[in-house]
């Protein structure tokens, strides 16, 4: 997510961020102002092609302007490498990938070699033909340590968008990834693909979540926490602590706020 990203890059690129979207700004006029290097931009299937309107926008911009393309449906497909406007495509779990791709843009190296990330150059060398498990090895594995990744950076949205902070919501993960097959939905097969690269659930530990809950809150008038993981009470049973227990001992003592979570029957 866009608070996730900008957090990595700041933190551990020493990048500067920005961020714009149609709905509120105006995009031509912000890359003019900003004539950032590196642009971010996520893709949904079906929706792909706004993403290549805004990559055409930041190219008639600056052609020199790198154009970083992730989300659920490079994941799946990194067949939008061959529009004459994305630059990279980046697949899976990209947290590292994308740190990686902005320390080497800094000091002019190749990432053609970067797990998760397909180019012009290895897509025609290496991957346009190549078999889905042939794409697969090219993945790193899960993050298993959720706790590693930096809080989001909430104030990249907050800034420009200024009704998103007044509201009293703040949303939260707590985990990645779901292990059950339910036919509608996107984590079976995107479990097939991380096969023999991680466990298909992670999650941080409860002592990480209240300290971003309580940064947040701390920051932020809020009076209500929505929970968005595919199913919150999952009780992972290779874990030795019960997390839920513990969660819910923190959360009583250091938070207190009404909550929302999704589950399953």
């Amino acid at each position: 997510q866009i608070e996730l990203l900008s957090a990595l890059a700041r933190e551990r690129a020493g990048c500067t961020t920005f961020f714009s979207v149609e709905q509120e700004h105006d995009v031509k006029a912000d890359l003019k102002r900003i004539q950032p290097h590196v642009v971010a931009l996520s893709a949904k299937t079906g929706g792909y092609p706004i993403t290549l309107k805004y990559a055409r926008w930041v190219k008639q911009n600056n052609p020199n302007t790198i154009v970083v393309v992730g989300g659920p449906h490079c994941t799946f497909d990194q067949s939008l490498i061959e529009y004459d406007e994305v630059d990279v495509v980046v697949a899976g779990e990209a947290d590292d990938a994308w740190v990686e791709i902005l320390q080497r843009i800094q000091s002019n190296r190749s990432y053609d070699e970067v797990p998760n990330v397909f180019t012009k150059s290895n897509w025609a060398s290496r991957f346009k033909n190549a078999t889905q498990m042939e794409r697969t090895r090219h993945l790193s594995n899960r993050i298993t340590d959720l706790d590693r990744l930096p809080f989001l950076d909430r104030e990249i949205v907050y800034t420009r968008v200024p009704h998103i902070a007044k509201f009293p919501m703040r949303s939260f993960m707590t985990s990645r990834g779901c292990p059950y097959q339910c036919t509608y939905c996107f984590e079976p097969k995107f479990n097939e693909i991380y096969r023999g690269k991680g466990l298909p659930y992670q999650r941080y530990s409860p002592e990480r979540v209240v300290d971003e809950l309580r940064y947040t809150i701390e920051r932020y008038p809020t009076q209500f926490i929505k929970f968005y993981d595919d199913i919150f009470w999952i009780h992972n049973t290779l874990a030795e602590e019960p997390w839920l227990e513990e969660f819910a001992k923190l959360y009583k003592k250091h938070i207190r706020l009404p909550f929302f979570l999704l589950t399953r029957c």
